[in-house]
């Protein structure tokens, strides 16, 4: 008997114990943008987000980037050579663009960065998020975005991010 308690303690402090530590979170929202994050259970904060073109249903991207220089939205977001003239940088170089690898533009503004990804000339994919693992930290100076009018600032904790978005259409915890 008594070994068999200690069995179920153990095992009611290794579930507490996973639930306590650090776990990722995965949240889906409407029109391919998702958020990223980690935390414990109760405080979990979003680090990054991506926005991926649906092929089979296209549509410009829902995002409005907010950075120092100006906001981005949609057409701005489709527009590489714009954007190159007020300063993103071009990670793609010519032979890999000769090779048909996509056009990827880059712009960092504190410990965060903006990645945009085109094929044929039509924006596939974005994507804000630290630049680094140093910068994986909620103090992080990160970058704002909007979203169907509702503006949040990565990094961005779970409370804050149902509050101005509202709920995920699916919220998936990473590692169980």
């Amino acid at each position: 008997m008594v070994v068999l308690g200690l069995l179920l303690a153990g095992a009611l402090l290794w579930a507490l114990a996973r639930a306590y530590f650090v776990v990722g979170v995965y949240a889906e929202y409407p029109q391919g943008v998702s958020f990223t994050g980690h935390g414990q259970i109760g405080r979990m904060t979003y680090y990054g987000l991506a926005w991926i073109r649906d092929s089979r249903e296209p549509r410009p991207c829902p995002l409005v980037i907010h950075l120092a220089d100006g906001d981005m939205a949609a057409a701005d977001l489709a527009a590489p050579e714009q954007l190159l003239a007020r300063g993103w940088t071009r990670f793609t170089d010519d032979q890999e663009l000769a090779r048909e690898l996509p056009l990827v533009l880059v712009y960092q503004e504190g410990d965060y960065g903006v990645h945009l990804s085109y094929a044929n000339g039509t924006l596939t994919c974005v994507t804000v998020g630290v630049e680094s693992a140093a910068a994986v930290r909620p103090d992080a100076r990160g970058i704002a975005v909007s979203l169907r009018g509702g503006r949040v600032s990565l990094p961005v904790p779970e409370a804050e991010l149902v509050r101005v978005l509202g709920a995920p259409a699916r919220r998936t915890r990473l590692g169980d």
